[in-house]
C-alpha cells in the first residue's frame, strides 16, 4: 500500500497552481458531453464523415438548423479543445518565455488559432474564386472543418492526463497528442488531393493551393508572434 501511493505521487504533479486549467478542462469536457446529448444524431454522423465520404457529401448537402447548430457548437469546442492543448504544450516546453501560463495566455493561443483558421477559410474562399472552383473549395472547406470537429476532441484526452502527470511522463502524453495533428494534416492533404482529383484540377494547382492554404495562415501568424 505504502508502495502504491508513492508510485502515485510519484507519477502525479502538483496541480495547486494549476486550478484554473482544471475547471477549464472540465468545462470543455462538460460542453462536448452536452454537444453529444442533444445533438447525438449528427454527432455520430460527424465521427463517420471523417472515414466515409458519401457521410461526408451527405453532410454538405444537408440543410438543417440542427445540424448548423451542431456543427457551430463542435467548431467552438475544437477551438477551445486544439487551443488548450497546444497551449499546454508551448507552456511545458518553454517554446515561448513570454507566454504565462494564465487564463490569459490560453485566451491568446485561442485567439491565434482563431486567426489561423479563419486565415485558412478566407485563403480557401479566395483561391476558388480566383481559380474559379468555388465547388471544389467548399468541399475541401467541409471537410477541412470535419477534421477540426473530431481531432479538437480526440485532443481533450491528452491534455487531460498532461495535466496530472509529472515530467517526463507528461511529454511523451504531448508527443502523441502531436502525433494526432499530424496525422490530421496528412488526412488534409489526402483528402484535399482526392477532392482536387475528382473535380480534375491539375497537379501543379493542387500542390499550390494545399500549400497555400496549410501553410501561410501559419506563417502570417508566426510572424505576428515574433512581433
Amino acid at each position: 500500500m505504502q508502495y502504491s501511493n508513492s508510485f502515485l505521487s510519484e507519477l502525479l504533479r502538483d496541480t495547486k497552481n494549476d486550478n484554473w486549467i482544471i475547471f477549464s478542462l472540465i468545462g470543455i469536457a462538460i460542453a462536448y458531453v452536452g454537444i453529444k446529448l442533444i445533438y447525438g444524431r449528427f454527432w455520430r454522423r460527424y465521427r463517420q464523415a471523417l472515414l466515409y465520404n458519401q457521410e461526408t457529401n451527405k453532410l454538405i448537402k444537408e440543410k438543417n438548423v440542427l445540424l448548423m447548430q451542431a456543427a457551430v457548437s463542435m467548431n467552438v469546442m475544437a477551438i477551445f479543445s486544439g487551443s488548450m492543448f497546444v497551449f499546454l504544450f508551448l507552456i511545458r516546453f518553454n517554446i515561448f518565455e513570454s507566454l504565462q501560463n494564465t487564463f490569459y495566455g490560453w485566451m491568446l493561443v485561442t485567439l491565434f488559432v482563431i486567426l489561423i483558421f479563419g486565415g485558412k477559410y478566407l485563403l480557401n474562399i479566395i483561391l476558388g474564386y480566383l481559380g474559379s472552383n468555388v465547388i471544389a473549395t467548399n468541399q475541401i472547406n467541409h471537410q477541412w472543418l470535419i477534421n477540426i470537429k473530431n481531432f479538437g476532441f480526440f485532443l481533450l484526452p491528452f491534455s487531460i492526463v498532461a495535466t496530472f502527470i509529472s515530467s517526463p511522463m507528461d511529454g511523451i502524453v504531448f508527443f502523441m497528442g502531436l502525433f494526432v495533428l499530424i496525422f490530421m494534416l496528412i488526412m488534409n492533404y489526402i483528402k484535399g488531393f482526392a477532392i482536387l482529383f475528382q473535380y480534375r484540377i491539375s497537379i501543379y494547382y493542387g500542390i499550390l493551393y494545399l500549400c497555400t492554404l496549410e501553410i501561410l495562415p501559419v506563417l502570417i501568424v508566426w510572424k505576428l508572434i515574433q512581433e
